[in-house]
């Protein structure tokens, strides 16, 4: 049975794509909003750190919060929260308010995140997580599709203002759905003699650091992100300076890696079995990087839009692998803590390859700036593999689900 005909994972995808929609809404409204008003890139910057760095300093304390708490009440309270900061957003133009009410929405990004994939199994079960995250990769791309776009014509209509109110109303369509689940993620009893609350805080980086698979791929997965956001920030110069493929041009090609992550995404869901998850993360990063460098050599068009395509659709299957191995590696007592760390250590690379991709660009130039970014990623996915088979085999096994409780309706 399609997954899509359960009525809980229908609910939970319609909520991860309304919130991925919504987010990109917000993300480009007011950047326009704060570029207009401001004329500052300093600003704009400012703007975006401030939706990255909640989930880093949070993160300990984002996942204990989503391990402590029932899963479903925390994303309702949460999204609801999201809503009146978003409102509020929308009757605030000035730019250090507009500053803070992000961080606020970064806030909710960073207990949201952890919580919808701790609560997933619930909804589908142990054995069809990879299938489960295959659709909300799609959900999330589709959203970062139609995000932009929509941001656009609306602000242009009806003015950021509206544009944000409306931004609010998917987070109130987002706790409706959520409120409406049967299922349940309620937290395990602690036993006597549990750490203190700054420990429990710390139980999900304690067992990654300890689990021989996960020690690997977790940092891995960090370090591709720095060279891949690097290769984002150097792609428009590459379209339009490189390639002179012009506005439409730069949008086709970032398109078409689009499209790519969702055709990987969509692969991995019906094709990818448990076994090959682990080698999935640590090989697809060497085609993808690959891909990276042939299209910055060769510097032509076509080339560069086919490399795009098989780019993305080796991220796709590499990431939907990521999340189906923690599912498979980690106890559910712990999930909301463990991707909490994989989300934070994410957007921290991010953060670093924003603050270094630019001076890259200037000093080395789009084109170099690509190569490093894709060999580096494929390095990564080199060094990675060989480790990958440095650990027993009994180590890194994943065809066993962690055992999880029944799911226990409202």
């Amino acid at each position: 049975m399609s997954l899509l005909r359960r009525r809980d994972f229908l609910l939970i995808f319609g909520a991860f794509a309304l919130s991925a929609l919504g987010d990109y809404v917000a993300l480009i409204t007011l950047t326009l909003r704060v570029q207009e008003t401001t004329g500052s890139g300093w600003a704009v910057a400012a703007l975006l750190l401030t939706g990255l760095v909640p989930p880093v300093l949070l993160a300990p304390v984002a996942g204990l919060l989503v391990d402590r708490l029932e899963t479903v009440r925390v994303l309702v309270v949460t999204a609801l929260l999201q809503a009146a900061v978003a409102a509020a957003m929308a009757l605030t133009p000035e730019v250090f308010p507009t500053l803070g009410l992000s961080f606020l929405l970064g806030v909710g990004l960073a207990v949201t995140q952890p919580a919808l994939f701790a609560l997933l199994p619930r909804a589908v079960g142990e054995d069809r997580t990879t299938q489960a995250n295959a659709f909300l990769e799609v959900a999330r791309w589709g959203g970062a599709a139609a995000g932009p776009v929509l941001a656009a014509v609306l602000s242009e209509t009806f003015g950021a203002g509206s544009t944000l109110l409306a931004n609010a109303g998917t987070f109130v369509a987002v706790a409706v759905l959520v409120s409406m689940l049967r299922v349940r993620r309620r937290p395990e009893p602690q036993p006597e003699g549990a750490p203190a609350p700054r420990g429990q805080a710390r139980e999900g980086l304690v067992f990654i650091a300890r689990e021989p698979l996960l020690r690997l791929v977790v940092p891995m997965v960090g370090l591709m992100v720095v060279f891949a956001a690097a290769d984002n920030v150097a792609e428009v110069f590459f379209a339009k300076d490189v390639l002179s493929a012009g506005d439409t041009g730069y949008g086709v090609l970032i398109t078409t890696w689009t499209i790519g992550m969702v055709m990987g995404s969509t692969a991995a869901g019906r094709f990818l079995t448990p076994a090959q998850l682990a080698p999935a993360v640590v090989i697809l990063p060497i085609i993808g990087g690959a891909a990276v460098v042939v299209a910055a050599t060769g510097a032509i068009y076509p080339l560069a839009v086919a490399m795009f395509l098989v780019g993305g659709f080796a991220n796709g299957v590499e990431l939907v692998g990521m999340r189906s191995l923690l599912h498979r590696r980690v106890p559910d007592r712990l999930r909301g803590r463990a991707f909490s760390l994989y989300f934070g250590m994410v957007q921290a690379a991010q953060i670093v390859a924003l603050g270094v991709s630019g001076g890259l660009v200037e000093a080395a130039g789009a084109r170099m700036t690509m190569v490093i970014a894709g060999a580096g990623t494929a390095a990564v996915g080199v060094v990675g593999t060989f480790l990958f088979a440095r650990i027993p085999s009994g180590e890194r096994r994943t065809t066993e689900p962690a055992s999880v409780p029944p799911w226990v309706p409202a």
